[in-house]
Parts: structure tokens; C-alpha cells; sequence
């Protein structure tokens, strides 16, 4: 991984323990294990609005691990992990910590030159994660790492994983190496015409929401993800199915049902379909 790091120019590597997962899902919840066992007591999970839905699911899945608290008047202490999502699912927005006394986990699986317009700044952080469904799209061989400075909470974030399945697939962990190294074959290439795909997508996609004033469009462009405000107050989700287009409501990720998510990381067939049907309505959307 170091070798496709250095390539992207997204993260520094040296220094830190690697720990494989069964995906970004998987060391999240070791993550939340890990810093649990190094405070010696239940940790409060934080992340700011709007938020990947699955840090509150997995924050409430075992209380004597953690707790999902959403606040932002909790005292400023180490009793937090705040997840950190950059650039943000779902708006692709930069973010920094909230909390500035929590530990913090950069969930940092779209910083990649092909996700993300975002400067491509080497990160330094304690803590990083990554995955292969969103660098290459396999998401199916469910392999993601992390990248940790401290060694303790990388030991005890391998025995959560330990716990869970023994070890990550080695099937999937042979596929990934080649994977990879494909990627570093390509000197480049293959982000810039992931890159390529994306931005012409949305050079499709945001001339139709800015010819129209129901739906207003919020993400920065190029991402994997449309982030979408319903301007009257309606329920988003069940407004944007007027078009025959389903998405995930904005309640899905801490916001109001007035918001909702459209991903367009989708094979061109299906995204073909989707810019058909957006394109018969959104005109008509006054």
C-alpha cells in the first residue's frame, strides 16, 4: 500500500503499523474497540452532520464498547473518538476535527486524485483509513487497511480482527496485491481516468440542477456522491422518486428528510438510466 500512497501523493506512510481488515466497515469497529481498550472504558462515538450512517450503528452495537453521541457540547476530552470523514460522505466536503482533545480516526477512503478535486496533500494523522471498494471498486473482495502511528492501539485494533474472522481473506489479500500493482503499473493513469469518468458525469448531472430551483445540489463536484436539498422542505427522498431515481434519505445520515444522497459510482449502463430519468424530470421542476 505505501507504493500506491506515494503514487497518489495522498498520505505519508513511514512510521506507521498497517492493519488489514474485511473492509473500511470492519476497522471501524476496531478502531472504536481499540481506543476503547486503551482509555479502559466505553468510548463516546462523534462524527459531525451529515455522517456515514454506519458510525452510529456501529457505536451502538455493543455498550460496553461505546456509545453513539451526536452532541457537540460534550465535554472536549479523550473519552471521544470522533470519525473524521475527508473529503465527506456525503457532501465531499474538506472536514477537520470538531473535538480538537478526541482521538480521531480519518476515514479518508475517498482522498484519492481520482475521487476527489481536493488538494492532494500528504496526510499525517494517528490514524487512517482506506479501502479497496472505493480506491478500485472491488468492493466484493471486502479488504481495507489502516494506517497507525500508535502501536498499542494497532496490536488491539489486529486482536479485534482476530476475534472476528481469525485473519482477512488470503484469497482476497492475493487478489488485492495484483490489484495494486496494477494501479502502480499504470504510473498514474488509472486515476486519471477514474478522474476522467467523473467529471464527465457531473458535467452532465449539474447543468440539469442548476436549470432548476426544487432540487439544489450541494456537493462540490466530482465526487462519488450527490448531496441534495429539497428547497421547499419536502421530503426529499420521496420527491426525487417522482423520476423514478432512489437514493438514501438525509435521516440516514444525521441531516433532515429534506435532504437526501445520490451516488453516481455505477456501471455506465446504470448511470446512463439515471441521467435519462433525471433529465425528463428536473426541467420540469420549477
Amino acid at each position: 500500500t505505501a507504493a500506491v500512497h506515494a503514487l497518489a501523493g495522498n498520505v505519508r506512510t513511514d512510521g506507521y503499523s498497517i492493519v488489514i481488515g474485511h473492509g473500511c466497515t470492519q476497522l471501524i469497529n476496531a478502531v472504536t474497540y481499540a481506543v476503547s481498550r486503551k482509555i479502559g472504558k466505553p468510548v463516546s462515538v462523534f462524527a459531525q452532520t451529515p455522517y456515514f450512517q454506519h458510525y452510529q450503528a456501529f457505536a451502538e452495537f455493543n455498550p460496553r464498547i461505546s456509545s453513539w453521541n451526536a452532541s457537540e457540547n460534550m465535554p472536549n476530552t479523550n473519552s471521544i473518538l470522533e470519525f473524521v470523514t475527508h473529503p465527506n460522505n456525503p457532501d465531499g466536503l474538506p472536514r477537520e476535527p470538531f473535538y480538537s482533545n478526541a482521538f480521531h480516526a480519518w476515514d479518508m477512503v475517498y482522498f484519492w486524485p481520482s475521487l476527489t478535486t481536493l488538494p492532494m496533500t500528504p496526510a499525517e494523522h494517528d490514524i487512517m483509513l482506506f479501502s479497496m471498494s472505493k480506491l478500485t471498486g472491488h468492493a466484493g473482495s471486502r479488504l481495507g487497511w489502516a494506517l497507525v502511528k500508535d502501536p498499542e492501539i494497532a496490536q488491539e485494533m489486529g486482536s479485534f480482527i482476530g476475534m472476528m474472522n481469525i485473519h482477512p481473506s488470503i484469497d482476497a489479500s492475493h487478489r488485492t496485491l495484483h490489484v495494486l500493482q496494477a494501479v502502480i503499473d499504470s504510473k498514474g493513469q488509472f486515476f486519471e481516468d477514474i478522474r476522467s469518468v467523473f467529471q464527465k458525469r457531473w458535467a452532465l448531472l449539474q447543468p440539469l440542477f442548476d436549470a432548476q430551483t426544487r432540487f439544489k445540489q450541494l456537493s462540490i463536484p466530482g465526487g462519488f456522491y450527490l448531496w441534495i436539498q429539497c428547497t421547499s422542505g419536502e421530503d426529499c427522498l420521496q420527491a426525487m422518486l417522482e423520476s423514478g431515481v432512489q437514493g438514501e434519505s438525509g435521516t440516514d445520515f444525521g441531516a433532515t428528510k429534506d435532504f437526501m444522497r445520490l451516488e453516481i459510482a455505477m456501471r455506465t449502463s446504470t448511470f446512463d438510466l439515471l441521467y435519462d430519468r433525471l433529465s425528463a424530470f428536473l426541467p420540469k421542476q420549477r
